[in-house]
This record gives structure tokens, C-alpha cells and sequence, in this order.
């Protein structure tokens, strides 16, 4: 009977421990849960979305015109290489980047660039192809992602994301801010907003005007592109502005001929 008892005993304990420390594994198992969600929701909406538009372009040749010039880039793994050819009279202006200085022939006859435009050559092109290959660009492992919840409008709802970049690998304008909104459903790129700081800084709000759906699967979006003079307007506020009153409508950002191969 001592034997039953302390067999039962033992017995109680170890189930009374071990629901003890079920318990508080379980709790720790769920407060970690939330962190890990907490901290990976960005990157999964993000992930979500670049598969809606197509996937990625990692070797992949790209073409297309926008504004009077003809874009080209191959993202291969050694290096990215990206051009832009444009017409002045009988010349034929070629800029080619691989993401940090730039060169420039004219009729196949380069020419001498300071420092100072060679980059800002670079930065042009580099721009160019961050936004025409969103959200593929926000995979880069420079892009600093948080998530900023769901927020409710009259257009849908939205999954919200910040970005900013490391200084490393962030490129010329590193310190630029983004936001953008993601529809809840689809995981379409909806909208997108950025502060910038050079020339006197400023910030830009964008709305999709038309997608292009390729057959190869890729969709690429045009956009109509707004400003508010506030600078001190909070990026995240820019969306419920713009569906409310209306922000000032500065361009359009088509994209024409387009080419994934």
C-alpha cells in the first residue's frame, strides 16, 4: 500500500509538473508566436504581393519606354545591368548603369562624365526601375520592412507596410521613407507613398492607374502621381487624404512596350 501511495504520489507529481510546464510552454510558445508574426508579417505580405505581380526578375531581361526613352536591364546573379537610350536630333544617347556610376556614349562614342552627373545618371535609371518593378524591389537586402497593420477604407481594406533602407546597400537616397498598401484579398500593390529629402525634400503619394498583364505572368502598374505641400504630413495619414479631399496631382508614370523574356 506505502508502494501504491508513493507510486501515486510520484505519479501525481510528475502529471502536476508536467501541466506546470505545458502550460508555461504553451504560453511561451504563443507569446513567441506573436513576436515571430510581429516581426515576419511584412515580409510575408511583401512576399504575398511580388507573387501576385509575377515573381521576382532574377535573370531575367526587362525592356520598356517610358517618357520618350527605351529602358533595358538583365538581372543576372554576377551584376545588374541596366540602360536607357534616348534621341536628340540624329544622336543616339546611350546611359548604362550596374547600379553606382554611370556611362554615357553618344553614337557609340563615350563620353567624359564628372562624378557628380554620372551619379546622378545612375540614380535616375535606378529609380526608374524601383518603382516599374515593384514590389519585386522590396526583396532587396538593403529594404528594412515593419508592418503597420490593417486599415479599413471606402477603396478596400489594406495591409500597411514602412520601409526604409541600411545605409549599406541603400543606395544613394538611403534615408528616403516609403509606405505602401497592399489590397487585403489579392495582395496587390494598391498604393504607395515617399518622403525624399534632397532638393529641399518632399513627399509623393501614387495610386494605380492601370495594370499591364504580360502572358509570361508578370503584372506591371501605371500610376498618377500626388504631392502634398505639408511636408510635415505623416506618410500613413496620405491614403485616407487623398480618398476624403484629394491630393494635388502632379503626373502620370506609364509604362509602354513592355518585355519580360
Amino acid at each position: 500500500m506505502v508502494f501504491k501511495f508513493r507510486l501515486k504520489g510520484l505519479l501525481g507529481l510528475a502529471t502536476l509538473f508536467l501541466l506546470i510546464s505545458c502550460a508555461d510552454l504553451q504560453a511561451e510558445v504563443q507569446e513567441g508566436d506573436e513576436v515571430q508574426i510581429e516581426l515576419d508579417s511584412a515580409e510575408w505580405i511583401i512576399n504575398q504581393s511580388i507573387e501576385y505581380h509575377g515573381g521576382d526578375f532574377q535573370g531575367k531581361l526587362i525592356e520598356f519606354d517610358f517618357r520618350d526613352m527605351h529602358y533595358k536591364a538583365s538581372f543576372l546573379e554576377q551584376a545588374n545591368y541596366m540602360t536607357r537610350t534616348s534621341f536628340k536630333g540624329d544622336s543616339v544617347i546611350v546611359d548604362s548603369t550596374t547600379g553606382e556610376n554611370a556611362l554615357r556614349t553618344i553614337n557609340n562614342l563615350e563620353v567624359e562624365l564628372t562624378d557628380k552627373k554620372s551619379k546622378a545618371i545612375s540614380n535616375s535609371i535606378n529609380s526608374v526601375f524601383y518603382f516599374a518593378l515593384l514590389p519585386s524591389k522590396l526583396a532587396d537586402p538593403a529594404v528594412v520592412a515593419g508592418y503597420k497593420g490593417i486599415v479599413k477604407t471606402k477603396a478596400g481594406d489594406f495591409y500597411q507596410v514602412a520601409v526604409q533602407f541600411k545605409k549599406e546597400g541603400g543606395g544613394e537616397d538611403f534615408q528616403d521613407k516609403f509606405f505602401y498598401w497592399f489590397n487585403a484579398e489579392t495582395f496587390q500593390l494598391s498604393f504607395l507613398a515617399y518622403s525624399y529629402e534632397t532638393s529641399g525634400g518632399g513627399i509623393r503619394f501614387r495610386s494605380v492607374e492601370k495594370q499591364h498583364k504580360l502572358n509570361s505572368g508578370y503584372v506591371f502598374q501605371d500610376y498618377v502621381n500626388y504631392k502634398t505641400d505639408s511636408l510635415a504630413t505623416d506618410l500613413q495619414d496620405l491614403l485616407p487624404l487623398q480618398l476624403d479631399s484629394g491630393l494635388l496631382e502632379l503626373s502620370t508614370i506609364r509604362l509602354e512596350n513592355l518585355v519580360v523574356r
